[in-house]
């Protein structure tokens, strides 16, 4: 980096033979990294059919916001037919409190 910093231009700064070098290997890395993300999301939508209906993006988008559902709010209208909104409210139940009430509004 501290090479990099001193050439100031892009073209010389990456002539450098290290970086020859390692490039492919970092590129192969993404490369597996990314094949493991598309089998992860592909056995996603095997057991949920309607998650081939939103591209990757919008698919870890939903899965990492599992504990809080309120935050997939907009991607409703992606997954499911004639549900634009839904109201969560918090179950008064005590032996149901960990549970939510879902309204759907269509």
């Amino acid at each position: 980096m501290e090479k990099a910093n001193e050439a100031k231009k892009v073209i010389p700064a990456c002539q450098n033979d290290m970086l020859k070098d390692f490039l492919p290997d970092l590129q192969r890395g993404l490369e597996s990294c990314q094949r493991s993300l598309e089998q992860y999301l592909e056995g996603k939508r095997k057991n949920f059919a309607r998650f081939y209906f939103v591209d990757d993006n919008t698919l870890l988008k939903i899965l990492s916001s599992g504990s809080e559902p309120t935050s997939i709010q907009d991607e409703f209208e992606k997954l499911f037919d004639a549900i634009n909104f839904v109201k969560f409210e918090n179950n008064q139940d005590k032996k149901a409190s960990r549970e939510k009430v879902i309204t759907y509004i269509a």
